[in-house]
């Protein structure tokens, strides 16, 4: 999983990354909307969280360890 933290205009750069490392997630935090990283990572075949921490959601779904 690539998580950003960076703001979102650094996002698109980031998703061209991750889709090059052949990541599985591509997660943007809280504050960072990026329509474009999504339309690239999700072309690519991967799966993409906008706008939520995952601190907060990976709980709430049960999938901590």
């Amino acid at each position: 999983m690539v998580d950003v933290f960076r703001n979102a205009e650094a996002a698109v750069g980031i998703a061209q990354e991750a889709v090059a490392i052949k990541a599985k997630v591509l997660w943007l935090q809280k504050g960072v909307i990026s329509e474009d990283a999504k339309n690239i990572a999700l072309a690519a075949g991967m799966k993409f969280v906008m706008d939520r921490c995952p601190k907060q959601e990976i709980p709430l779904l049960g999938l901590e360890k």
